[in-house]
């Protein structure tokens, strides 16, 4: 193998996994959101615990993040 076909290997090697990363960072949820979802299923386990059923606005926005 050459040179060139080497730095050509070490450079689509790189970009494969620059690739890869930037594609798995795209699709998971940011901490932000993450903290969001569970706050909110927080609440809707304190209304369970205490023996009330979650109000449906409550439950609207719980879907509306799924």
């Amino acid at each position: 193998m050459t040179l060139g076909g080497l730095a050509l290997l070490v450079g689509v090697v790189i970009f494969a996994l620059v690739a890869s990363w930037v594609i798995v960072r795209l699709m998971l949820p940011s901490p932000r959101e993450l903290a969001e979802d569970d706050a909110l299923l927080d609440r809707v386990a304190e209304r369970v615990a205490a023996g009330e059923e979650p109000s449906e606005a409550l439950l609207d926005e719980l879907r509306r993040q799924r």
